[in-house]
């Protein structure tokens, strides 16, 4: 959650593994949000640096909710997948 009165950009890595081992994918995301008035709002759009996928039904994303920064993810139907992520946030007071 960036502090009030802020704009934070974070890069985050994304990556994702099938239950059984046999798909997996790797993403790097850049976004830059604002946080005013107890209101978080992304500055423009995720840019994806880079996207490494078995199946290209899956997507990472970043986004905001109320005051946090978010990264979403979607799999496929039926399927079990095992996600991790790490970012780096640099803040402007």
């Amino acid at each position: 959650t960036p502090a009030d009165g802020t704009v934070v950009h974070v890069e985050v890595r994304v990556a994702g593994r099938r239950s059984d081992g046999t798909q997996g994918a790797g993403y790097i995301l850049s976004g830059c949000f604002r946080r005013a008035g107890g209101t978080t709002t992304q500055i423009g759009t995720t840019t994806v640096v880079a996207t490494h996928e078995d199946n290209t039904a899956w997507i990472a994303n970043l986004d905001a909710s109320g005051t946090d920064v978010r990264v979403r993810v979607i799999g496929a139907a039926g399927v079990t997948i095992d996600w991790r992520a790490r970012g780096v946030a640099c803040e402007a007071p």
